[in-house]
């Protein structure tokens, strides 16, 4: 998103958001370090170099980078007039993912990517997030005028993002199914949706959570161990367990800079899914205060970005993106206490920012952008 000298957004390259940018940078070195401490030792015993991790994350960030710098020359409405062909792709790729297990080989207990040959390897549900939202900020911003009306507005909103959604539980992926669903109610929400269908929709979406929790037994398993992982603590608890005993090492001020114990060997994924706990561990309660920082600060940014759009468009683009990048990171940090009884029963800073800003966004969209 670029901005000219009044602070609102042209669509024609003026200069960067400056604070945007310093965001995802802190955000990328605090990750490239990180992942380094974790994986270091792994690294090592699976490949006889200690540094193959974080050779693979400089390579993607180089790759990251690179798109970035292109994406950005870019008008967003370029994306637009491609959304429906590319949602479209998307779907027969999640269709594949379930159903041609030639092509997608299970990992871990589940079917989440298409690998074609030894170097060529995507996960779609990845590319959904993006495309899914270039494609529910077309369709909102076609039927703002109907959006009032549940047989026009909530159920076929409803039903597209719930066809997403369903793909991606049967491979399964339950994290990334969230995701996509809060980006999809922020993006409805902010377009006009009204509360009376929010509610609705929340009601029939936690039917549908609970009838699926109900009819597979690991899913009730996770649940359980969600609630009390000492239930089991040498089989489905001792991860949670481990990441448990890693935030407590850390303390206040964490146990310094690589020195995690953990992560040699009792902390499973310490490098993936486990690397808030690493955090936790090494840089302690302020390091870890400090990612969460880093992710509301870049929700503010966003949000910023997204009142100041010069179309609805723009605007339900920059809050999907926001949503998508904001909720990762919320449910990656909640997942990775598992849920000490602090993070479980109350709210904290972090959700309750998020609400407000979310919610103050809606309030002031009839003065930002005219939906009508």
């Amino acid at each position: 998103m670029f901005l000219n000298r009044t602070g609102t957004s042209t669509g024609v390259p003026r200069r960067v958001d400056y604070w945007l940018l310093a965001v995802v940078v802190a955000l990328l070195m605090v990750g490239v370090v990180m992942v380094y401490s974790a994986s270091f030792a792994t690294a090592y015993v699976q490949t006889g170099n200690s540094a193959y991790w974080l050779l693979r994350q400089v390579q993607w960030l180089v790759v990251g980078t690179v798109l970035m710098a292109v994406a950005a020359r870019i008008p967003y409405r370029f994306w637009r007039r491609f959304s429906l062909p590319l949602m479209a792709i998307v779907l027969a790729m999640l269709i594949a993912v379930v159903t041609v297990r030639s092509i997608s080989p299970e990992i871990d207990g589940a079917r989440r990517w298409i690998v074609l040959g030894s170097f060529i390897s995507i996960q779609p549900s990845e590319l959904a997030k993006l495309l899914l939202i270039f494609y529910v900020a077309d369709w909102l911003e076609q039927k703002r005028d109907k959006l009032g009306k549940f047989t026009y507005g909530l159920i076929p909103f409803g039903l597209t993002l719930g066809l997403v959604i369903g793909l991606i539980m049967m491979e399964p992926d339950l994290g990334t199914s969230v995701v996509i669903a809060g980006i999809g109610v922020a993006m409805f929400f902010v377009a006009g949706g009204a509360l009376i269908q929010l509610f609705g929709g929340f009601a029939m979406a936690s039917a549908a959570f609970v009838a699926l929790v109900a009819t597979a037994s690991y899913r009730m398993n996770r649940i359980t161990i969600f609630l009390d992982p000492w239930k089991d603590p040498l089989n489905m608890g001792y991860h949670p367990i481990q990441v448990l005993l890693a935030l407590g090492s850390g303390g206040l001020f964490g146990v310094g800079l690589g020195a995690s114990r953990q992560k040699f060997s009792w902390l499973p994924a310490a490098h993936t899914d486990a690397i808030f706990a690493v955090i936790g561990e090494e840089l302690g309660f302020i390091g870890a205060t400090f990612v969460i920082l880093l992710f509301m600060a870049f929700a503010i940014r966003g949000i910023t970005i997204a009142m100041r759009a010069p179309d609805s468009f723009g605007v339900l683009v920059a809050t999907g993106i926001t949503t998508w990048v904001g909720a990762a990171g919320d449910i990656e940090y909640r997942r990775r206490d598992n849920d000490h009884p602090v993070y479980r029963d109350t709210i904290t800073l972090h959700q309750l920012w998020w609400l407000i800003i979310v919610c103050d966004h809606a309030w002031r969209r009839s003065a930002v952008v005219d939906l009508a």
